[in-house]
């Protein structure tokens, strides 16, 4: 309220991070400024839902968006959620809670995030992403009780049913037991895709598809 009161006279600028119309206080701010014939203009970021695009899953595979909340001991719905999604054969992306711990603002991260689901009975894998939209994100594939990342902001993607060319993107992360459980289709041969470096890389370190414990890593 205060302000859009400053804005009747003055040009003022809220900046987000991500997508500035990703959540619904920010669609209310834009509707509320209308009705005080208050112009507005929005300049548009990179969010989350495209952002995830790097990990290799396709994005028309995505179902709905779930948020787990930090405090979540009783909270069922997130969980419920993603089996649905899992019951279509759909991607989960799970962001995870922004706020405050003893006055002090917090993201909360992919460990808190994969401990929820383990609560909730979930034994499968995840991709675990930290710093996605940088240069350099870092994003780690495998089973739920293996995975930690330690850029910020992080999220979670539990996938849904693998297209091959998902299988070979995920295997590029390459963290775990998947690894051993995915097939190709039959005839299918087996390939090695190259994994980019970043700008300021001149080295990479290589690894065998199902070696433990690497992202994408580089000197």
């Amino acid at each position: 309220k205060e302000m859009l009161e400053v804005a009747k006279n003055e040009n003022v600028a809220l900046l987000i991070v991500g997508s500035p119309l990703g959540a619904t206080t920010h669609q209310d701010i834009l509707q509320r400024a209308d009705e005080l014939k208050i112009k507005t203009e929005v300049i548009d970021n990179a969010g989350i839902l495209g952002a995830v695009g790097v990990t290799g899953l396709s994005l028309y595979k995505f179902g709905r968006v779930i948020t787990i909340p930090r405090e979540n001991d009783n909270v069922k719905s997130p969980y419920e959620m993603l089996s649905k999604n899992k019951e279509m054969g759909l991607h989960t992306l799970i962001l995870l809670d922004v706020g405050s711990v003893e006055g002090e603002f917090e993201l909360m991260t992919a460990k808190e995030g994969c401990d929820y689901l383990i609560k909730n009975g979930f034994e499968g894998e995840v991709v675990v992403c930290g710093g996605l939209g940088s240069n350099d994100p870092e994003i780690k594939f495998g089973n739920v009780n293996s995975l930690d990342v330690k850029k910020l902001p992080q999220c979670l993607i539990v996938p849904g049913d693998l297209h091959f060319m998902e299988e070979d993107a995920l295997k590029s992360f390459n963290i775990s037991s998947l690894c051993s459980k995915a097939s190709l289709p039959s005839g299918r041969k087996k390939k090695t895709r190259a994994r980019p470096l970043s700008a300021e890389s001149s080295t990479r370190e290589t690894d065998t598809p199902c070696s433990p414990g690497l992202s994408r890593l580089a000197s």
